[in-house]
């Protein structure tokens, strides 16, 4: 069991994101601690795709534009079920409410098939995102 303390206290320097307790020995710490660095993923590859088209750093205002309702309207203050249907296909598109679906469920010890729903989505954006970036970047520096 050193060895999962050890681990956790890494994870804790390592990622401010995720804190997990020194006596935490659940294997669900585990779960959720994966859980998060799938988010972290997908939003580090993506935004840095889309920070690449940046000319002026006043730009980088315009990422709140995106930012800002996402948050609002992720499912995380209200419940998806208050808005009309089509903006509740809409909120489901956006990944933090995924990621908010993945880390509930994982937190409250639901395990179900949708689980794996969430997590295929941010593999897909994980490597949808890293080949975006990767093509921006190479066509910026290798000109």
């Amino acid at each position: 069991m050193i060895r999962l303390e050890r681990l956790n206290i890494r994870l804790f320097q390592r990622r401010k994101t995720v804190i997990l307790a020194k006596d935490s020995k659940a294997p669900e710490a585990m779960i959720i601690a994966k859980g998060l660095t799938k988010v972290y993923g997908d939003f580090k590859a993506v935004g840095m795709g889309i920070t690449s088209y940046l000319k002026h750093r006043q730009q980088m205002q315009y990422i709140q534009l995106v930012m800002l309702p996402m948050f609002l309207f992720s499912g995380t203050f209200f419940p998806l079920t208050i808005y009309p249907e089509p903006v509740q296909w809409l909120i489901q598109a956006l990944p933090l409410w995924q990621a908010i679906e993945l880390i509930r469920g994982l937190t409250l010890g639901i395990m179900n098939i949708a689980m794996l729903g969430h997590v295929l989505y941010f593999l897909v954006m994980i490597v949808g995102g890293l080949y975006f970036t990767t093509r921006r970047l190479t066509a910026l520096f290798l000109r």
